[in-house]
């Protein structure tokens, strides 16, 4: 299933929240060059089903106070990958930006969400609620008790930039939590690290910029300011060499579709000084 150069919007104020591009068991699925305006959840990756799947070159604004935001993945879904896609004023009331979550829906609780990807996309404005960017737990009608594990998740070469009142990391699952790195994003303008003691659980952070929030986190952190030349293209144009990192496998291109060297541009979009 393919859906290309699609637009979806929440009108005349429906009491559902609605979902956006939810893919829902469509195995190998793709969703490219789309607008989803005023919609929870405008990308969902849903039940084993979902799995190969990938949304790219997407954007979505103006959520609204949602229960879910920008980027759910849930009930098993893995596999999967989203690229290069914006996403802006998302308003969320329950789970963050970024949602793995586990409900009775698909085979039941006690699943396993494994092996996504999220990489090369820009994370703005999260709106006056202070729901985190990364939300690891179970839906609200679920069992707490109910185990549910994430594994060998991956968030590479985003940029998350906050407004003063988002987080982080917020769990909320019992289950195993482990093999997940977040890996060459630029974090800015967020002041909370954690909602709670342990909520990074789990989570490898390595070679990731950290500037005008909590203190930097991980290893081979980065505190510089990447002074983005505006918030629109967020192209940062700090000295090249005081925020390049490593580049990693698979990730060869940035948000517009850049190639990337072999020492690259920390976050989504890379600097003008940066030469393959």
């Amino acid at each position: 299933t393919s859906m290309i150069n699609c637009y979806i919007e929440k009108l005349n104020n429906i009491s559902h929240s609605g979902h956006g591009y939810a893919l829902k068991g469509g195995s190998y699925s793709l969703v490219q060059n789309c607008i989803c305006k005023g919609i929870n959840a405008p990308f969902q990756f849903r039940h084993q089903g979902a799995n190969n799947c990938v949304v790219k070159n997407s954007f979505a604004y103006g959520n609204g106070q949602s229960a879910a935001g920008g980027i759910v993945f849930r009930d098993g879904a893995s596999n999967n990958v989203i690229e290069n896609c914006f996403i802006q004023n998302v308003e969320t009331l329950t789970y963050g930006w970024i949602s793995f979550f586990d409900s009775s829906e698909g085979t039941g609780y006690n699943e396993t969400i494994q092996n996504n990807i999220v990489r090369n996309n820009i994370f703005y404005n999260s709106g006056t609620l202070s729901a985190p960017f990364i939300h690891n737990g179970v839906d609200s009608n679920a069992n707490l008790a109910t185990t549910f594990n994430l594994t060998n998740n991956y968030i590479y070469n985003n940029t998350f930039y906050g407004n003063g009142y988002c987080k982080l990391f917020e769990n909320k699952s019992v289950g195993t939590i482990s093999g997940n790195l977040f890996k060459n994003n630029i974090v800015k303008n967020v002041p909370t690290y954690e909602v709670g003691t342990g909520d990074d659980d789990g989570w490898t952070l390595d070679y990731n910029l950290f500037h005008g929030g909590f203190a930097a986190q991980g290893t081979n952190t980065i505190t510089v300011d990447p002074v983005f030349a505006d918030l629109v293209d967020f192209e940062p144009t700090a000295t090249f060499t005081s925020i390049d990192v490593p580049k990693i496998t698979d990730v060869d291109y940035d948000y517009n579709g850049g190639e990337r060297a072999a020492m690259t541009t920390v976050g989504a979009v890379k600097h003008a000084d940066e030469t393959v």
